[in-house]
C-alpha cells in the first residue's frame, strides 16, 4: 500500500512537472530572426484601369536566429494579388534575404489603392510591406497631353459595339507645351487586342509650341475586334526616356450582328 502511495505520489510529480514545462514552452519569447522588407512601401504609381503592372518584394534576415517563412498573404482589396513563383516555405538564416515574390496591380477603377504583402513567419518578428497604387484612364507625364477629338477627360476612348470583321476609329491629340519638339513611340499594354496606331503611325514629332499655342498632332486609333467580346488595352505615347508621355485606356466590344 505504501508503495501504491509512493508511485502515486511520484507520477503526479512528473504531471506537474510536465505541465511546468509545457507552460514555459508555450511563454518563452520567440527566437532572435527579424524579416525586414526591402522598402517598407511598394507604391506602382499610375496604372491605367484594366491593366496589370507586375513588381517584386523580398525580405531579409537581419536578426541572429534562423526563421521560417511559411506563407505569404497580400491582405487588400482585389486589386492586388500574388503573382509567383509558386510559394515554398524555407528557412531564411541571418543575413539571407527570401526570393523575390511578384505582386500584380490590376486596378478596375480609378483613384488610389492601398493593401499589404505579410509574411507568414516563425522564429521571430517580421514586418509588413505596404502596398499603393493608383488607377487612371488617363495620362500626362512632364511636357504631353492627350485631349480634343473623342476624348473626354476622365474616360476611356470607347469604341462601343462594333462588328467582327468591321472596325471603327477615334481621334484625339498629342499635346505638347514645350518649346522642343518631342519625339515620340506608341506602345501597348496589353498587345493591342485589336486596337492599332493608323494615323500619324507608331513614332512621330510632335512639334513644339508656340508663345500661345501648345504643339499638337492628331492620333486616330482604330478598332477591328478579334472576336465577340469586350476589349481593353492602354495606349502610351513617350520619348525615349520615359520623361514626357500620354496616353489612354481604349475599349471596344466586337458583336456579331
Amino acid at each position: 500500500m505504501e508503495k501504491l502511495v509512493s508511485v502515486i505520489r511520484q507520477g503526479s510529480f512528473l504531471f506537474v512537472l510536465l505541465l511546468l514545462v509545457t507552460w514555459m514552452a508555450g511563454c518563452a519569447p520567440p527566437g532572435n530572426a527579424n524579416l525586414v522588407p526591402a522598402n517598407a512601401t511598394l507604391d506602382f504609381g499610375d496604372v491605367y484601369v484594366g491593366t496589370t503592372k507586375q513588381d517584386t518584394i523580398s525580405w531579409t534576415n537581419n536578426g541572429t536566429d534562423p526563421g521560417e517563412i511559411v506563407g505569404l498573404a497580400v491582405n487588400t482589396e482585389k486589386a492586388f494579388t500574388y503573382g509567383g513563383p509558386a510559394f515554398q516555405a524555407m528557412i531564411i538564416n541571418p543575413g539571407q534575404s527570401t526570393p523575390n515574390y511578384l505582386i500584380n496591380f490590376s486596378p478596375s477603377r480609378t483613384g488610389g489603392h492601398s493593401g499589404r504583402a505579410s509574411p507568414g513567419f516563425t522564429g521571430g518578428t517580421h514586418t509588413s510591406i505596404r502596398l499603393r497604387g493608383n488607377g487612371v484612364t488617363q495620362k500626362a507625364v512632364g511636357a504631353l497631353s492627350v485631349t480634343g477629338g473623342d476624348m473626354v477627360a476622365g474616360q476611356a476612348l470607347d469604341f462601343g459595339n462594333v462588328l467582327v470583321g468591321g472596325n471603327a476609329t477615334r481621334t484625339f491629340n498629342i499635346q505638347n507645351n514645350s518649346p522642343n519638339a518631342i519625339a515620340v513611340n506608341a506602345s501597348w499594354s496589353g498587345g493591342n487586342r485589336g486596337f492599332t496606331v493608323t494615323a500619324p503611325g507608331n513614332s512621330f514629332n510632335v512639334p513644339a509650341a508656340t508663345a500661345t499655342t501648345p504643339g499638337s498632332v492628331a492620333v486616330t486609333i482604330t478598332f477591328a475586334p478579334p472576336a465577340v467580346g469586350t476589349f481593353t488595352d492602354a495606349v502610351t505615347f513617350s520619348d525615349a526616356s520615359g520623361a514626357n508621355l500620354a496616353g489612354t485606356v481604349v475599349t471596344g466590344r466586337g458583336v456579331s450582328d
